[in-house]
């Protein structure tokens, strides 16, 4: 089955679970095309073909990672921004309830395998948007903290980590790669984060997560969760996406 996904990290990574599922279901692996055409990804294609593909390679669910042009697909998960569903419930049921007929909404479901670095096996891995942080936010962050022994900010940026009030209680774990954000966040005993393209990682390969969810209907992307992962928890913020 050929697919077409297009926009942010975050919203591509969430997308695939709908080629999980329908080789799951169906057996059908995936022709999986990248496009920038309506809504482009915050680098270039070439450039997230290169990162994606060593995460891609390894699924048993697809067949192909192509840069579109001009195939004939079978299903735009861009379309995802025409959907009844959008903006109601998790993400989950939004892509299977959009994009396939009458899914059996699976529990504790991942659709990213990969390896894991038994070196933050024991690790609070942490990744925020460089944000404000109110005092009752940056508390529920601390409460978090204080458990660990090992507990560091994941990112591409020194300035993200830079940003985090919490920064003088955890160090700095520089990434490189898509790839190595993957398989890190696959590896530790616990991702705290907010809602974005590392949430929807921990997401994908189902690791045990606990999301600062934003104060406005976008949270619902996430809340629901609670219903399908035994591992996922989450709080409010006090603050809004936009």
């Amino acid at each position: 089955m050929r697919f077409l996904s297009e926009g942010k990290l975050g919203d591509f990574i969430h997308s695939l679970v709908t080629c999980k599922y329908i080789y799951d279901t169906l057996g059908e692996k995936t022709d999986l095309f990248i496009s920038n055409q309506r809504y482009p990804f915050s680098q270039s294609l070439e450039n997230i073909y290169k990162e994606t593909s060593p995460v891609l390679e390894k699924q048993k669910w697809l067949n192909s990672l192509k840069i579109h042009n001009g195939e004939e697909i079978d299903i735009n998960l861009a379309n995802i921004r025409n959907s009844p569903y959008l903006f109601k419930t998790n993400w989950i049921e939004v892509y299977l309830n959009t994009f396939v007929k009458n899914p059996t909404i699976p529990k504790e479901y991942s659709w990213i395998e990969l390896d894991k670095d038994i070196e933050y096996k024991d690790c609070l891995l942490i990744n925020r948007t460089a944000k404000q942080m109110t005092p009752n936010t940056q508390k529920k962050y601390d409460d978090i903290i204080d458990r660990f022994d090992k507990r560091f900010f994941i990112c591409y940026d020194i300035n993200q980590y830079n940003s985090f009030t919490s920064k003088n209680k955890v160090d700095f774990l520089k990434i490189e790669t898509i790839y190595d954000y993957f398989v890190k966040i696959n590896s530790c005993k616990l991702f705290l984060g907010n809602m974005s393209g590392p949430a929807a990682i921990a997401t994908s390969v189902n690791i045990p997560r606990v999301i600062e969810l934003w104060n406005d209907v976008n949270r619902m992307h996430y809340l629901n969760d609670v219903n399908y992962y035994s591992n996922f928890s989450c709080f409010q913020s006090d603050l809004s996406y936009s």
